[in-house]
């Protein structure tokens, strides 16, 4: 396999990875994002034993379509065809996992290592040195998350998300006076809720306060997804597209998106304008040069 991973590519690391035998089906549900409960058909292939990962890198990648899982798609040829003849070696099925765009690749690492790609191999890694080094190591946020830190850094690089406000004192601080959760934005909450280990605090089905047990603690979350009807769909998606990565290590929104953002929320999501966001939306509408003087909703 390690053969037919260098013919066409580069390697650049090989890693054994051991899942505990306790926790070994909740790694593969938040892995896979889909239910995967202890027998499932997944173990039964793949077993529960240790697994390789390889880093590999395309430094002349080609583009063309091939039938995937999900149906034909563009993929690099290069790497679903090695895939594709692994699949071959070890007789057929899914004993060999693959990815098929950057942002899987960012995914599976984050939850494997903790971080993204470029993060975990850095700028420009060497070729792999032969040696297979042995890891045992849950996946990212198994149990709990060590700290916001590391959720936010896992986040980073395996969803699209954006915490929408009241950010102000993350990532070493999750509550801010009156606001005791932390309210995202992302385009997949089935993702985002695997990727988080989140549990509904509610149990109703419309409601979307969940917690997220961090450094022994519970911490609530809102999560918001681009077409929930809480913002103009077209609004949340291109809030999305226009985050920024703030130097504190997590994403938000624009200066405009979060003085627009808040306003509306203000205006539209509350029964009245508290004295608390009047003042936090004037404060943000001045260096856009938009004045907000009362309370008054017109």
């Amino acid at each position: 396999i390690l053969e037919i991973l260098d013919e066409d590519m580069e390697l650049l690391e090989v890693t054994q990875l051991t899942w505990s035998d306790a926790r070994f089906s909740e790694n593969l549900t938040r892995f896979y994002g889909e239910n995967l409960p202890r027998g499932s058909f997944k173990e039964r292939e793949c077993g529960r034993g240790p697994f390789h990962v390889a880093f590999v890198r395309d430094s002349s990648p080609v583009y063309g379509e091939r039938q995937a899982t999900a149906g034909v798609s563009e993929v690099n040829t290069h790497c679903f065809d090695a895939k594709a003849r692994c699949r071959a070696l070890t007789g057929g099925g899914f004993l060999i996992h693959g990815t098929n765009t950057h942002r899987e690749a960012d995914h599976d690492c984050a939850m494997l290592f903790g971080s993204s790609i470029r993060d975990h191999l850095g700028a420009a890694p060497g070729p792999w040195d032969g040696v297979i080094e042995s890891v045992a190591r849950e996946v990212s946020g198994s149990g709990e998350w060590e700290s916001l830190e590391a959720l936010f850094r896992v986040l980073n690089a395996a969803a699209p998300y954006l915490v929408l406000r009241n950010f102000e004192g993350l990532p070493h601080s999750a509550v801010t006076e009156g606001h005791e959760d932390i309210d995202l934005l992302t385009d997949d909450t089935s993702l985002m809720l695997h990727l988080t280990g989140a549990k509904r605090a509610r149990p109703e089905p419309y409601r979307v306060l969940h917690t997220v047990r961090v450094a022994g603690q519970d911490l609530l979350f809102d999560f918001r997804f681009v077409g929930d009807g809480y913002y103009d769909e077209s609004w949340e998606r291109g809030m999305l597209e226009r985050r920024v990565l703030d130097e504190r290590g997590f994403y938000r929104p624009t200066q405009e998106d979060h003085f627009g953002s808040l306003l509306y929320h203000a205006t539209v999501h509350k029964v009245s304008v508290s004295d608390e966001y009047l003042d936090r939306v004037s404060k943000l509408g001045g260096p856009l040069g938009v004045r907000v003087e009362s309370a008054d909703v017109d």
